[in-house]
């Protein structure tokens, strides 16, 4: 038998060892790749928040990718948890792109935003729901008044409310119920005449029910704390603007902002604070604190801006007010006219001051023609056309005393 070369040797060892090595790291890149795919599948817990509840019986999970760029959300899976609460999606999720995942079958649906750092062990907290708004409160409620337009008295209102639920349900109106009112909603009043209303909420998806007085929110509220952003405009009158603010669920803190020698406010509740600079504009800041549920503050605006004469005239001109002046004065102009070509012609005929003595029998003439008019003696068409007689003898007389 013959024995390898010691060349030969080196040569199996050799490509052993690169074998050894190629299939170590194909081993390494199958372990990386199925540990990644693994880590980029969601996994998680859906927990019934309300003491003393268990979950429902059906609820459906819905995976969806949201693409901001082309603001778009696209449905990639569903699936269901066991009756523990636990669940997992198959679909293995890029880094680079957004996740949400929606609760369909609690008490209203939710939807929960994953974070590319934690698909894995989520925790989704769902509620029993309640009609009653004993534990809805306003935190912070900050009233600002970022615009004043004197031209047309249009005031623009900001506001911002953190309201807050301390319980451990969801607060939901029952809309079916035939004997809702305005008291069973979650609301919030404005000054008279508002319009252009916009709101925005960190809550759940629900209505706006605007009315004359206000508007109500129909969105469930979930527990803990939660933003509103409200935008409207109002008008005022004069200088002035009464804002009567009604608090159904109090203010912990109230805060109203508006520009700085732009107007002042009246009320009992506010003390003025510290000026605050926004944008480098001033604002005087008027406070208050611990306003109980249901309380009116009667706010009054002040000291508003009032548009100058060249804003007053062209408001004029673009009011229905103006077409009626302008029809009235010009009537005036036109009798002012009239009546001194009127009377210049009986000065250029007379030449003199005094009346001749034929003008002054036909001038009392009409004054009697006038008296029997005015005492009904004589009917309408016949006192017009002796009087029109008369007047044309006055004026065509050229003879003097």
């Amino acid at each position: 038998m013959m024995m390898p070369s010691k060349n030969m040797i080196i040569k199996i060892v050799l490509v052993s060892s690169f074998c050894v090595s190629l299939l170590a790291a194909l081993l390494h890149v199958n372990t990386e790749t199925a540990t990644g795919s693994e880590h980029n599948r969601v996994n998680g817990t859906v927990v019934m928040g309300t003491k003393g509840e268990s979950l429902p019986d059906t609820i459906t999970l819905k995976l969806f990718e949201i693409d901001q760029t082309a603001n778009t959300i696209t449905e990639i899976e569903s699936t269901t948890p066991d009756y523990l609460g636990n669940f997992k999606f198959r679909s293995s999720l890029s880094n680079l792109k957004n996740y949400r995942i929606v609760v369909i079958g609690s008490s209203y649906i939710d939807y929960f935003d994953l974070k590319s750092e934690n698909y894995t062990s989520v925790e989704i907290k769902i509620y029993s729901k309640t009609t009653s708004l004993e534990n809805i409160s306003v935190k912070d409620y900050l009233i600002m008044i970022p615009s004043l337009n004197a031209k047309n008295r249009i005031a623009g209102f900001l506001s911002v409310v953190e309201i807050e639920n301390s319980s451990d349900r969801v607060w939901i109106p029952d809309i079916t119920n035939p004997s809702l009112t305005g008291l069973d909603l979650f609301r919030f009043n404005l000054p008279k005449r508002y319009k252009s209303l916009s709101v925005e909420s960190q809550l759940p998806e629900g209505n706006i029910l605007e009315i004359e007085t206000g508007f109500a929110m129909t969105n469930p509220i979930p527990p803990g704390s939660h933003s509103i952003l409200i935008g409207y405009q109002a008008e005022y009158k004069e200088d002035n603007l009464k804002f009567p603010l009604r608090l159904p669920f109090g203010a912990n803190e109230i805060k109203i902002l508006i520009p700085k020698d732009k107007g002042i406010i009246k009320n009992k509740y506010f003390q003025q604070t510290e000026n605050v600079i926004i944008n480098q504009d001033t604002f005087l800041s008027f406070e208050g604190s611990k306003i109980e549920k249901g309380t009116q503050l009667d706010v009054e605006f002040k000291e508003l801006p009032q548009p100058n004469a060249q804003e007053n005239l062209i408001n004029l001109i673009q009011s229905r007010t103006y077409s009626v002046i302008l029809v009235g004065f010009l009537s005036i102009i036109i009798l002012m006219v009239i009546s001194y070509f009127f009377w210049k012609h009986l000065i250029d005929t007379q030449g003199q001051e005094n009346f001749t003595s034929r003008q002054k029998l036909l001038i009392h003439q009409i004054a009697l023609l006038d008296r029997n008019y005015e005492m009904n003696e004589i009917p309408a068409e016949k006192y017009h056309k002796e009087r029109t007689i008369l007047m044309e003898k006055i004026i065509s007389s050229d003879s003097f005393e």
